[in-house]
């Protein structure tokens, strides 16, 4: 994993660190012993299912809740005692929680006017924000009078009026319809770029998560499974939970037949089939270990015909059982002749009247030998 570095090249100073925390609910433990550093300028992601405690981590980062052991530190200071309005931290509810009385603008210039901004500073910061988020033709609106995206717009800015060091987000785009909250989410992305702030998100949505975060901590049971970047995540997760959290997955047991030679060899599928996988320098793999093979549906190619046999190639005949046409993609359901079931996803690149594949056809998946890795659970 690659930490973020300083103008000089060196390992950056994390911003929020994390050391040793626990946090504890009477006999419930939210938060066990978690160590995590955040970076300046990073959009970081704090990613799991409900109850994980990333709200929790969150809470403790904007004064919200204190440690019941450890320490939460922001820029080098232990931010145990501090209240949350003498932080330089703000954050931005799910449900943005505006004043429905005030318009956009006095909305915006409320926190300013609580901190003491004189007059013509708060006007001047106001107008800048109505900028930076363009809502400056609806700045005397209520927030009635917008819409869901809007008022998204008008939390944001009232967050960012008061030049906090970090953002943190919870949920920001639950309430928005898919095709307004990928647009937003490319939004934050270039925002957060402009403004050269730390960004913290929360979410259970692994998309929203991969297209804005820099870096990702995947939690669970109050505990962090794995800190790294996106494509690391998805790529190589460190474990069968996060392997299956993240995106679509073909998981299949394995056990390991042979490790003499550049490829692991492996019996899998009822042990069927042969199957060979690149393996990585720290798997260390010995004849016998079992684990599991994680395969993304993308990676898996579909012919009716049987491919060419070649030193990294995996094949398996099967039959379609289920098509789910997507627009950009198809999703194809397929039963291996063992009995397993296999996803496997394709671009739609042909109109749907040309393409060749259809319900109850027999047909064979092949996959290259690095298209997989192996976890253990």
């Amino acid at each position: 994993m690659r930490h973020p570095t300083g103008s000089n090249g060196e390992p950056a100073q994390p911003l929020i660190r994390f050391d040793k925390v626990t946090k504890k609910y009477g006999t419930l433990t939210a938060i066990q012993d978690l160590s995590l550093d955040i970076y300046p300028g990073e959009f970081f992601a704090l990613l799991g299912p409900s109850g994980c405690g990333k709200t929790t981590l969150m809470r403790m980062i904007a004064g919200f809740e204190d440690a019941s052991a450890g320490s939460v530190l922001l820029n080098g200071q232990d931010m145990s005692g501090v209240p949350a309005n003498r932080r330089e931290v703000n954050m931005m509810f799910q449900s943005y929680a505006l004043f429905p009385h005030m318009s956009v603008e006095k909305n915006i210039a409320f926190g300013l006017k609580q901190d003491g901004w004189d007059k013509k500073a708060t006007r001047e910061r106001v107008d800048e924000m109505l900028s930076l988020v363009q809502m400056e033709t609806l700045a005397g609106r209520k927030p009635h009078q917008l819409s869901g995206g809007q008022r998204q717009r008008v939390a944001l800015a009232r967050s960012l009026a008061k030049k906090p060091k970090v953002l943190l987000l919870d949920e920001p785009l639950g309430a928005l319809d898919r095709k307004l909250r990928e647009e937003t989410q490319f939004e934050l992305v270039d925002l957060q770029e402009r403004l050269g702030l730390t960004f913290v998100i929360v979410t259970h949505d692994q998309e929203e998560a991969m297209t804005v975060a820099t870096r990702i901590a995947v939690m669970k049971g109050g505990q962090l499974l794995q800190v790294d970047e996106p494509a690391r995540i998805y790529e190589h997760p460190a474990n069968a939970f996060i392997a299956d959290f993240v995106g679509n997955v073909n998981m299949f047991d394995i056990t390991i037949a042979d490790t003499s030679g550049e490829l692991l060899s492996c019996s899998w599928d009822n042990g069927d089939t042969p199957m060979v996988i690149r393996p990585q320098p720290e798997d260390g793999y010995s004849v016998g270990d079992q684990a599991k093979m994680v395969l993304r549906p993308e990676k898996v190619h579909i012919t009716k015909a049987q491919p060419d046999a070649a030193h990294n190639i995996n094949m398996a005949p099967g039959e379609i059982e289920e098509i789910s046409y997507t627009g950009a993609t198809s999703t194809y359901l397929v039963r291996l002749n063992s009995g397993a079931l296999m996803r496997v996803q394709e671009a739609n690149r042909m109109l749907l009247d040309r393409r060749e594949l259809t319900w109850g056809d027999k047909v064979w998946l092949h996959w290259r030998a690095g298209a997989c890795v192996t976890v253990r659970d």
